[in-house]
C-alpha cells in the first residue's frame, strides 16, 4: 500500500513537498512540533485543496486539529459541509478535538446531525457527546427520536449515556 501510495504521489508531483511526504508515507502521525516546522496551519490548509492528493487531503484535514484558530475552524466548518464523506467526516473529527468549547464548530456538528450519510451523523454524535452544553444535549436528545438507522441509534445511545 505505501508503495502504490508513494508512486502516486510521485506521479502527482506532490512528493516534492516535504509536508506533503510527511503526511502520506509515514504510519505515524507528525507532532505539532513537526507540523510547525513543515509550514504549520498554513500550508495544511493549501494542502486541503482539491488539487492535491486524497489521501494528502484527509491527513492535512486531520491534523489541523493541532492548530484550534479561528481560521483553521472556519475552514473545518467548511470542509465539514460539502463534498467527499471521508473528508468531510475528517473535518468533523478535527472540530470535535480541537473546538470543544467553540459555538461554531458545536453548530457545525448540530447541522451534521441531519446529513443524510449515517456515517456524518455519527461522526456528529460522537463530537457533540464531548460537549458539556445544554445545546449540544438538546441536540442529541433530538436526534434520538428521529434517527432511523439503527447503528446511529446504538451510538446516540451510547453518547446519551455518557452524558448523563
Amino acid at each position: 500500500m505505501k508503495c502504490v501510495l508513494l508512486i502516486s504521489l510521485v506521479a502527482s508531483g506532490a512528493a516534492a513537498d516535504p509536508l506533503s511526504r510527511r503526511l502520506s508515507t509515514i504510519d505515524v502521525a507528525p507532532t505539532k512540533a513537526e507540523l510547525v516546522e513543515l509550514g504549520g496551519a498554513p500550508r495544511l490548509l493549501a494542502l486541503t485543496k482539491p488539487e492535491h492528493p486524497f489521501l494528502v487531503r484527509r491527513a492535512a484535514i486531520a491534523a489541523l486539529a493541532h492548530f484550534p484558530t479561528v481560521d483553521v475552524r472556519d475552514a473545518l466548518v467548511t470542509l465539514s459541509g460539502a463534498g467527499d464523506e471521508a473528508l468531510r467526516k475528517t473535518a468533523l473529527d478535527a472540530l470535535s478535538f480541537a473546538f470543544v468549547d467553540d459555538v461554531v464548530a458545536e453548530q457545525a456538528l448540530v447541522k451534521a446531525l441531519k446529513d443524510e450519510s449515517p456515517m456524518l451523523r455519527r461522526a456528529a454524535i460522537r463530537g457533540l457527546a464531548r460537549r458539556t452544553t445544554s445545546t449540544s444535549l438538546l441536540a442529541l436528545e433530538q436526534q434520538a427520536t428521529a434517527e432511523r438507522d439503527s447503528e446511529t441509534r446504538a451510538t446516540l445511545s451510547q453518547a446519551l449515556t455518557s452524558r448523563r
